[in-house]
């Protein structure tokens, strides 16, 4: 044994149900760990969160409570728990902390788990010292003379129906415990911002976790339930991001299949789910063109840009709609002018598509040069990009701004 100290001991050891490996989740390995490291020294005890028990896993947590003085459950992003254990209480200053995660390398290892601020980072953890030491109240320490996980672990190997009991055992206790954050006294208002989207995110987290649990139990309708509310708290959580991402892929399956209808099932799911789903609207939206539903498609496309007003796509889609639909209700021309010269903008009026909405709207307000001018530049954008049907279309429509005439379409290009 070395006599050397440490500011950090990390401990990943396989799992515990193999023989001889329980030996490093005992009291008395965890009073080495305090042992060897310096007076503000912490360590790092990975503790898998499948083929164990809760009482196994309140045991470690109890026994890992009683040697260091402050404590905390972290959740990685797969189904294993990190414990937190220093020799002091902990007191870390947001700037700092903020400081060392946009380090290039600590920020490209951070990107890859979808960790970009401050409160992404803290919202993984479960529980802090409070939380954790009512989760494990009452549980017996694991020493090396009881070895209770020696013999107690293999047994969940082959038991079924009690992982997600043993999940929802923890998230009765998941907290938001924020008491090491510190900042300076003028920093008072951002550092009250950064634990207040925290304790949102973690919750979102307990609202996913929930939702999970049902979705293993087949009960559709209360995961539905904890969806809608983790996805108000943060939409951007990595699992609902990924479950979005999953369904946006299967509508446009769907699309190139011609089972339209069966899209739009999908996006007006994703906006009960979120209402502030910019793509969701803007996606639907295009749909219910296609099937001549135009007052609700402007209503979903207004929606879209309410929420993202620089989304190019909605821009110039709506811009089409209120320049060069043939019903004068829906047409819109000086809105449709703005419109499309943002959408052009923002691209830098380097996109022949957008070029084209620009040009249909200068002719709707009988701006015919203009439009002649814009369409003979989107013109030369859709040759160059080798988009041969669009620039067949352009020709056709230079036609017809020669002719003094605007364009009149139901739907967007």
């Amino acid at each position: 044994m070395t006599a050397k100290q440490y500011d950090v001991i990390i401990s990943e050891p396989s799992n515990p149900w193999i023989a001889g490996v329980a030996d490093l989740f005992t009291l008395e390995f965890f009073q080495l760990c305090h042992q060897r490291l310096n007076s503000r020294g912490i360590a790092c005890i990975w503790l898998e969160g499948y083929h164990i028990d809760q009482e196994s896993f309140r045991s470690v947590v109890r026994t890992f409570g009683s040697v260091f003085e402050d404590v905390s459950i972290w959740h990685t992003q797969s189904a294993d728990y990190l414990l937190i254990g220093a020799k002091e209480k902990l007191a870390v200053d947001h700037q700092v902390l903020a400081r060392r995660m946009s380090e290039q390398a600590i920020a490209a290892d951070l990107e890859r788990i979808d960790i970009k601020k401050v409160p992404d980072f803290l919202a993984y953890q479960v529980m802090g010292e409070n939380g954790a030491s009512r989760f494990s109240q009452g549980a017996p320490r694991h020493t090396d003379d009881n070895a209770l996980l020696e013999f107690s672990t293999p047994r969940f190997l082959v038991t079924k129906d009690a992982q997600w009991a043993f999940y929802d055992a923890i998230e009765q206790h998941r907290e938001s415990d924020l008491l090491f954050l510190t900042g300076a006294e003028h920093e008072a208002e951002t550092l009250s911002a950064i634990k207040e989207e925290t304790t949102r995110f973690v919750e979102a987290k307990r609202h996913i976790m929930r939702a999970r649990s049902h979705i293993a139990r087949d009960q559709q309708e209360q995961a539905f339930a904890e969806v809608r509310l983790a996805t108000a708290l943060n939409p951007s959580d990595t699992w609902l991001r990924k479950r979005d991402d999953g369904n946006l892929k299967k509508a446009r399956k769907l699309v190139e299949q011609q089972q339209v209808a069966e899209a739009i099932d999908i996006y007006q799911f994703l906006l009960t789910l979120n209402p502030k789903h910019e793509q969701a609207h803007v996606l639907l939206a295009g749909l219910l063109c296609q099937q001549g539903n135009i007052e609700a498609a402007l209503k979903h496309y207004r929606h879209g840009l309410s929420i993202d007003p620089n989304s190019i796509e909605a821009l110039n889609d709506l811009a089409w709609i209120l320049a060069t639909h043939p019903n004068p209700a829906f047409r819109d021309v000086p809105q449709a002018i703005r419109l499309a010269e943002k959408a052009c903008q923002l691209n830098g009026h380097q996109n022949a598509n957008l070029m084209d909405t620009l040009s249909a709207a200068y002719a709707a307000a009988d701006r015919f040069s203009d439009a002649h001018t814009i369409a003979k530049q989107a013109l030369k954008l859709a040759l160059a990009a080798g988009d041969l049907r669009l620039a067949e279309d352009l020709r056709s429509r230079i036609k017809l701004y020669e002719q003094q005439t605007p364009v009149r379409a139901p739907g967007p290009p």
